[in-house]
């Protein structure tokens, strides 16, 4: 497990934390920016210097990162899956709640996981 801290002018604006497995496979666990620094373009080079050191990891057994995945939320960020997308992070998996109780209020109506995975664009 690997964490940094996006600065702005030295003044803290965001978080990364980075978790490698020993097959090769690197989560981006936490990512996000403080809330004064959202709708500013942080956001979008933030993404990319965290895909960017996701590829350069080396897991704990030695081998070199094979797969960068983030999984998002429908409660996150609406631009969160768009900004993902635009730098070829892709759906590997979707995942709804199995009962109807465990839905709870987002901001597009629905309530949904999805794991996205760079396949490799960004490495």
């Amino acid at each position: 497990m690997r964490t940094w801290t996006a600065r702005v002018d030295h003044e803290v604006a965001g978080l990364l934390e980075l978790e490698a497995d020993p097959e090769g496979n690197v989560g981006i666990v936490i990512f996000g920016l403080l809330p004064e620094f959202l709708g500013k373009g942080f956001r979008g080079a933030f993404l990319t210097s965290a895909a960017r050191l996701a590829w350069q990891m080396v897991s704990p057994s030695g081998a070199q990162t094979k797969r960068v995945w983030v999984q998002t939320s429908s409660r996150d960020h609406p631009h969160a899956l768009p900004k993902y997308e635009k730098r070829g992070f892709r759906a590997f998996r979707t995942e709804l709640p199995a009962r109807p109780d465990e839905l709870e209020p987002s901001r597009t109506g629905e309530d949904s996981s999805k794991d996205l995975a760079d396949g490799g664009a960004n490495g």
